[in-house]
């Protein structure tokens, strides 16, 4: 089951993320504002960039297989 996450940061635009799991099997899916996902961050652990707009993002973790549930800590790194 994915968990979904929603947070905006309107004066914040360079964001680092990084994804830990029990099972090493969680990536997640980062989606700026209107749900578009943003460059490089589908499917994966680690991301760091420039956030493409200003507004509510959206984070979806889930596992890489789909079927296994598994617990995580997400970090998220503002500069």
């Amino acid at each position: 089951m994915a968990e979904r996450k929603a947070r905006g940061f309107p004066h914040i635009r360079r964001q680092s993320r990084h994804l830990t799991s029990a099972r090493k099997n969680a990536v997640f899916g980062l989606y700026a504002p209107g749900m578009d996902l943003v460059e490089g961050a589908q499917s994966v652990a680690d991301w760091s960039g420039e956030l493409p707009k200003t507004g509510d993002y959206e984070i979806i973790v889930f596992p890489e297989d789909e079927k296994t549930n598994t617990t995580f800590t997400l970090e998220i790194t503002i500069r």
